[in-house]
């Protein structure tokens, strides 16, 4: 029998647990990373200002509110490439025209490539009421204007500095194929290349290839970081990388924790946009 005192006793401690999180999740408390990498061509032109962005996640949880003014925050800091590494959504397309319109600021502002996610569509998210493929999320990205690079690649010049990009699909989505997006691949001394790939447990795959910055997501950062235990939630073999820049077998590899999480709860692990100059 529940007594009048043991259900004051529950509620309070309800409160508690609900004041507690409210306190410590940090799902809209956006933080803006910069970092510096050296790339072919640095050394003889401007610096080339690049925004990578990962894990939108757009749901009941990641509203298209928050990824506007996360956005609108990124084009402040004036990106001359705009780079964006997967999942835009949890499992389906909710919404399409908004999001179209909130996707469409980055095109506009500088050229924009994107790589799908293993929430996006395939194998992975097929059997969880999601898309049998990614084509539905890269035509909703061409729409916006933005390039979708699934295994293939681009060359853009920017700030008379040569770059191409290689984007390929998703390893858990049943759509890697490396070998298709680097053939042909143009390369050279002041070419610099850089991967659009969402899980970076990819890397030793893509050893083999030549380039030069490898741009990933999908951890969330661990999503919730605990002291003294680090990040609860990562879903990668290669637990060594999982937040920001790193060196990798002589090329930079950066990971970032996304803007978008799952069930909207981030602790100790805010949610991020980068600024890669370089």
């Amino acid at each position: 029998m529940v007594t009048r005192r043991k259900f004051v006793y529950s509620l309070l401690a309800a409160g508690a647990a609900g004041a507690t999180y409210l306190s410590l999740n940090e799902s809209s408390l956006l933080e803006v990373s910069e970092v510096s990498v050296s790339l072919p061509g640095t050394s003889c032109n401007e610096p080339v200002r690049m925004l990578h962005i990962s894990d939108i996640h757009v749901d009941d949880w990641n509203e298209i509110d928050f990824i506007e003014s996360a956005i609108l925050r990124g084009l402040s800091l004036k990106p001359d490439l705009i780079f964006l590494t997967g999942d835009f959504i949890t499992r389906r397309l909710e919404l399409p025209e908004s999001y179209r319109t909130v996707l469409c600021r980055l095109a506009v502002h500088a050229p924009t490539y994107a790589c799908p996610g293993n929430h996006d569509g395939g194998l992975w998210i097929a059997p969880h009421g999601g898309y049998a493929t990614s084509g539905e999320i890269c035509a909703m990205l061409e729409e916006s204007g933005i390039t979708c690079l699934v295994n293939r690649a681009e060359s853009v010049t920017v700030k008379k500095r040569s770059f191409t990009v290689v984007g390929l699909g998703d390893v858990e989505a049943g759509e890697f194929d490396p070998a298709a997006a680097f053939d042909r691949t143009a390369t050279g001394p002041e070419t610099a290349t850089v991967v659009l790939s969402h899980n970076p447990d990819t890397k030793e795959a893509l050893a083999v290839y030549d380039w030069d910055l490898l741009l990933c997501g999908h951890t969330h950062g661990g999503q919730i970081r605990l002291p003294l235990i680090g990040p609860l939630l990562l879903p990668v073999k290669d637990r060594r990388y999982v937040d920001g820049l790193y060196r990798w077998r002589g090329r930079r590899l950066h990971i970032s924790r996304g803007l978008g999480s799952l069930f909207g709860i981030r602790i100790n692990c805010r949610p991020q946009i980068s600024l890669i100059t370089a």
